[in-house]
C-alpha cells in the first residue's frame, strides 16, 4: 500500500524502539538502587509515553491511508462510463450510408423516383450528388465529434434524435396501414425512430454521461472509443444504413 512519507514514520518508530531497549537495559542495571515506589511510578509514566507514541504512529498511518484512498477516488482518469455514444454514432454513420446508397441506387430504378424531377437533367444530377455528399459529410462529422467527446455534439445529437422520435410517433398510423396491406419494410424505420432514438436521448441526458463529456479530453475519448469499437460501430452503421435504404425505396 502506498502511503505518503512512510520513511519518516518507520524512522521515528525504530528510533523509539531502540531508545526503549537501551532505556530498559539501563533501568534493569540500576534496579537494585531505585526505591520500589519510585520505580513503579516511573514504569507507569514510561508505559503511558510508549502508548502515546504507538497511538501517534497508528494515527499517522491511518491518516495517510485515508488520504491515499481519497486520491485514488478523485483521480482524473476515473470518469463514470458514458452511455448512448455507440448507438448515436451508429445512427449518424448509418444515415451517411443511407444517403450515399440512395443516390447510387436511384439511377438503377426504372422510374428514377428517388431523384426529384428538377434534378433529372445532367446539371441537376450533379447538384443532387453535391447535396447528398454534403449531408453525408455532416452526419459523419457529427458522429466523429460525438466519438471525440465534444459536449456541443452531444446536445446536437439529443435534439436531432428527439426530432426523429417525434417523427416516428407521427408515422405510427402509416405503419399500421402498411402492415395491414402486408408491407413490412416501414418497421425498420419505426424501430429506429420510436425505439432507438428515444433510448439515445435518454442515455445521452444521464448525469454520468453529461459529467463524462464535461470532464473528458479528446485523447481520452478517442482512446476509449477506438480500435475494435470503431469497427463494430461501422459494421452496425452499414447494416442499418442498407436496411433503411431499402425500407425508404420500397415505399
Amino acid at each position: 500500500m502506498s502511503l505518503s512519507h512512510p520513511e519518516g514514520i518507520c524512522t521515528r518508530g525504530h528510533r523509539f524502539l531502540i531508545y526503549r531497549l537501551l532505556h530498559s537495559a539501563i533501568i534493569n542495571a540500576l534496579l537494585p538502587c531505585i526505591p520500589s515506589p519510585a520505580y513503579q511510578s516511573y514504569r507507569t509514566f514510561s508505559r503511558k509515553s510508549y502508548d502515546r507514541q504507538i497511538e501517534y504512529n497508528e494515527g499517522q498511518i491511518t491518516l495517510n491511508e485515508t488520504q491515499a484512498s481519497e486520491k485514488i477516488k478523485t483521480a482524473p482518469g476515473e470518469l463514470p462510463a458514458p452511455g448512448g455514444i455507440g448507438m448515436a454514432v451508429a445512427i449518424d454513420w448509418g444515415l451517411t450510408v443511407q444517403t450515399l446508397l440512395t443516390f447510387i441506387l436511384s439511377f438503377f430504378r426504372p422510374s428514377n423516383q428517388m431523384i426529384p424531377p428538377a434534378f433529372n437533367r445532367f446539371p441537376g444530377t450533379i447538384l443532387f450528388f453535391v447535396v447528398a455528399l454534403l449531408f453525408a459529410c455532416i452526419f459523419v462529422l457529427l458522429g466523429e465529434m460525438l466519438r471525440r467527446g465534444h459536449n456541443w455534439a452531444r446536445w446536437i445529437q439529443i435534439i436531432f434524435n428527439a426530432v426523429l422520435s417525434l417523427a416516428g410517433l407521427a408515422s405510427l398510423y402509416s405503419l399500421y396501414q402498411s402492415i395491414k396491406t402486408g408491407h413490412f419494410w416501414p418497421l425498420v424505420t419505426e424501430i429506429i425512430l420510436v425505439i432507438i432514438s428515444p433510448l439515445i436521448v435518454w442515455r445521452l441526458t444521464r448525469p454520468t454521461t453529461a459529467h463524462w463529456f464535461k470532464a473528458v479530453t479528446v485523447s481520452e475519448a478517442r482512446r476509449r472509443h477506438g480500435g475494435r469499437w470503431v469497427w463494430f460501430i461501422a459494421l452496425f452503421a452499414i447494416i442499418g444504413g442498407v436496411l433503411q435504404t431499402f425500407a425508404a425505396m420500397s415505399r
